[in-house]
């Protein structure tokens, strides 16, 4: 609900890289605003239409960043040659990109000189495995468009870095579409070099930010009614949930499922509220908490300092008041 606008720029976009002019898709907002459930409806939207593609999935982990170079291009790959186009992926990789394929691929016989073209792949220079990637990209194109889509970007590492910046900027001439996915504050406190490459896409115009923000009240209600047809909830509910939400979209989802588990919003003859919502007002589901805490958890020990003052004011401080509360100068 309440992304439209951003669906309809998503879909322009495909169309220019589906006709031949290389595209990437920035899609950025702080956790929980929805950003891979857009790119998801997305690509269901597409495959619903009937449109034939190469989706390529890579995932980027807070866990396993800069412990191997690659790894979200990778688990990209490894999902092309499972897809059900795998034989011809695997064909055209071997052919064309054999640096990666020798990576991704099922483990291969040793015979006929296998772990000879093994260790050859695997002792590629960056620069070939670069070549490499962009030549099996444009060689799958031909059949039908390819969809790269690099989930937590803020996560990966130099080297998948690296090969982005490189693609899109040879996209001219491919159907490729590449989506990524990232929190722009992550970007901003690890001095990312992704910032670096998507400035420089953006001024070839080869690049498209589709930036998320909160939710609405009338998109919270638009939620209910979709989630719990033929609801005889009040209109408050909507109210309510937006909040204690701010319209982020997983808090959203999160604390009305929450309310349905504690059997305050119930199904009879409809669904109907059971419990009044001031007896609520204090609950907040441990999947809200945790990323909150998390959240928290980032910030300087003055910041947290400043924050705690401020809050008993209320969302909106003065700053002469809470300096003088904490000491500090205005």
């Amino acid at each position: 609900v309440g992304r439209a606008e951003q669906e309809a720029s998503f879909f322009e976009v495909f169309r220019t890289a589906a006709a031949g002019q290389g595209r990437l898709v920035c899609v950025t907002g702080e956790p929980g605003i929805g950003k891979t459930t857009l790119v998801e409806g997305f690509l269901h939207d597409l495959a619903t239409a009937g449109e034939s593609l190469f989706v390529a999935r890579g995932r980027c982990s807070e866990r396993l960043a800069g412990t191997e170079a690659y790894l979200p291009l990778l688990e990209a790959l490894e999902s092309l040659l499972r897809g059900p186009n795998g034989d011809q992926v695997s064909r055209v990789m071997k052919l064309v990109a054999p640096s990666w394929y020798f990576r991704t691929a099922p483990l291969v016989s040793e015979d006929s000189g296998a772990a000879t073209l093994i260790a050859d792949a695997k002792a590629s220079s960056q620069e070939r495995m670069k070549r490499e990637l962009v030549g099996f990209l444009a060689e799958l194109s031909r059949t039908a468009p390819v969809i790269l889509f690099f989930d937590d970007l803020h996560w990966a590492d130099v080297s998948t870095v690296d090969s982005l910046a490189y693609v899109g900027a040879r996209g001219d001439g491919l159907r490729l579409l590449t989506v990524a996915t990232y929190r722009p504050s992550e970007l901003l406190l690890r001095d990312h070099p992704f910032v670096g490459v998507k400035r420089e896409l953006q001024a070839r115009g080869a690049c498209t930010e589709i930036a998320l923000g909160f939710l609405t009240i009338d998109d919270v209600a638009d939620y209910l009614e979709l989630n719990l047809p033929g609801h005889a909830l009040p209109t408050e509910l909507a109210q309510f949930v937006h909040a204690k939400t701010e319209g982020n979209a997983l808090f959203m989802v999160n604390l009305i499922a929450y309310l349905r588990a504690v059997e305050a919003i119930v199904e009879r003859d409809g669904w109907r509220l059971v419990r009044p919502l001031s007896e609520l007002e204090q609950e907040m589901p441990e999947s809200i908490r945790s990323m909150i805490e998390r959240k928290i958890d980032q910030l300087e020990d003055v910041d947290r300092r400043l924050l705690v003052a401020a809050s008993v004011q209320g969302v909106q401080f003065h700053a002469s008041i809470i300096a003088e509360a904490v000491g500090e100068d205005e």
